[in-house]
This record gives C-alpha cells, sequence and structure tokens, in this order.
C-alpha cells in the first residue's frame, strides 16, 4: 500500500471523487433494477437512519487510517490497528443490521399481504356458501 500512499494529493483527491461518482451512478442503477418502483420511497427510509452511522465510522476508518501513516512510535500504531479492527467489525454489525432491517421489512409486507389474503378468502367463502344456499333454496318454477 506503500504505492498507494505515495502518489500525490491531486491524484488520490481526483481518484476518490471518480471513484464516489461510478459508485453512486451504480448504487443508482442497481436499486432502479432492482427494488419496483412503488417501493423505492419505502426502500429509503429503510436506509436512511442508517446512513449517518455508517458515515460516521467511514470518517473515524479514514482518521485512524491516516493517523497510522503518521510517523509515531510502534506502541500507538499497534493502538490504532486494533481500534481500526474493531470499527472495521462494528461497520460489519451495522451491514448485518441493515440486512435484518430489509429482511424484518420484507417480513411485514408479506405478512400484510397474507392477512389481506385471508380475510379475502374469508370473503370469498361466505360468498360462495351464500350462492350454494340461494341455489338449493331457490323455488325451480
Amino acid at each position: 500500500m506503500t504505492w498507494l500512499t505515495s502518489l500525490p494529493a491531486a491524484v488520490l483527491v481526483i481518484s476518490g471523487l471518480l471513484l464516489a461518482l461510478l459508485a453512486s451512478i451504480g448504487s443508482r442503477l442497481a436499486v432502479r433494477a432492482l427494488i419496483p418502483a412503488a417501493e423505492r420511497e419505502r426502500a429509503h427510509t429503510i436506509a436512511a437512519p442508517l446512513m449517518p452511522a455508517l458515515e460516521a465510522i467511514f470518517a473515524l476508518l479514514m482518521a485512524l487510517a491516516k493517523a497510522k501513516e503518521s510517523k509515531q512510535h510502534q506502541r500507538m500504531r499497534k493502538k490504532l490497528e486494533e481500534a481500526q479492527e474493531a470499527r472495521g467489525l462494528r461497520l460489519t454489525e451495522l451491514r448485518h443490521a441493515a440486512a435484518q432491517v430489509a429482511l424484518i421489512g420484507e417480513y411485514y409486507k408479506l405478512r400484510a399481504r397474507s392477512t389481506r389474503a385471508t380475510y379475502g378468502g374469508i370473503l370469498c367463502t361466505l360468498l360462495g356458501a351464500a350462492a350454494i344456499l340461494t341455489a338449493f333454496t331457490w323455488p325451480l318454477s
């Protein structure tokens, strides 16, 4: 990774911005392809509360990485590496939590559809039973 840190700051900034732009465009296309249009607003409401936490962890990881590169003594570097590893684990936990939130949302959506289907089935059963009773009790002449 020393080759990366030896690059000029302008190259790093421009390549970082281009990478962020490509990630943004790619995620927009992925959202449009994977999430139906009617549910896109709901997907944003699920992901929105997680963004500040992810941004804070990303900023902390960047600060830890920058501090790691400075010329401090070995004990401090070891503590920084441990903190960076702990933050990486926390980021993994947040990703799992985001997946669980999405899974819970899908569960409730499926449960609502199942409830509607149950009530619709009960209504159709009652209508069918009424139609059968009417057919048998209807005078033939």
